[in-house]
């Protein structure tokens, strides 16, 4: 029991069940952000799919790259685009920067599965903390917003691409109808950003060295920085003033 505490890849254009028309949120510092949508789906996807693995530490570890993560990004951003919960950010016209939401209630998409054993045990640890926190949870959907995944490319981060792209997507949730957003950290950097300067609270969060999976192994003990990533976090806010659900 545990305790809580480049390669590029070809893609070819999703088709999605409906499409929606580009739509501009916000002109900051150059950059365009927009809704993630039909039109910009396909260049968000290769950008995430070549960034996300090399600026995550724990993917690096577990040797997940581009490859390992194309099927479940692809599917995400399949079903991401054809809501409204998503942006995009370019630069000179091109994307630069993506943050996906969902409703925290709704099924994974088609086409996410682990194929090798890295990701496997991704999965099996992202598992253990949202399992645990959704038992608490009201099962009503169109209430808890996720924060599934931001990626920026590393020579736009001083711009403040990130952080932009997480409060839109809030944003976004807010203006919706969710009443509570989670998020997750898998590093040291990102857990700093959502409690600091998005006003997100731990909820629950693992210790890389000392995890343990089913079968009583620790596949990334030793292998981290402890100042980049120490921990996995789970962490939420509330969307409405007074009301937390959880």
């Amino acid at each position: 029991m545990n305790n809580y505490e480049t390669k590029k890849t070809h893609i070819r254009p999703p088709v999605l069940s409906r499409s929606t028309s580009r739509s501009v949120l916000l002109r900051k510092r150059g950059v365009v952000y927009e809704r993630l949508n039909s039109s910009n789906v396909t260049e968000a996807l290769q950008m995430a799919v070549e960034v996300y693995p090399t600026t995550q530490a724990v993917s690096r570890v577990l040797g997940c790259g581009p490859a390992d993560y194309l099927p479940s990004l692809r599917a995400y951003f399949l079903k991401c685009a054809s809501e409204s919960l998503s942006a995009v950010a370019r630069k000179d016209g091109v994307v630069v920067g993506v943050a996906l939401g969902v409703d925290l209630l709704d099924p994974s998409p088609v086409g996410v599965f682990p194929e090798t054993d890295g990701m496997r045990i991704l999965a099996e640890m992202r598992s253990e903390l949202s399992n645990w926190y959704a038992a608490s949870l009201p099962r009503a959907k169109g209430l808890m917003f996720y924060a599934k995944l931001g990626v920026v490319r590393p020579d736009t981060q001083r711009l403040g691409v990130g952080v932009t792209l997480a409060k839109l997507i809030v944003d976004l949730a807010r203006e919706s109808g969710f009443v509570m957003g989670v998020a997750r950290a898998t590093g040291n950097a990102s857990g700093a950003l959502f409690r600091s300067v998005l006003g997100f609270s731990d909820i629950a969060s693992i210790e890389y060295e000392t995890w343990e999976r089913s079968d009583g192994t620790r596949p990334l003990e030793g292998l981290l920085n402890p100042k980049e990533a120490s921990h996995y976090a789970l962490l939420a806010r509330s969307l409405v003033p007074g009301v937390w659900l959880g």
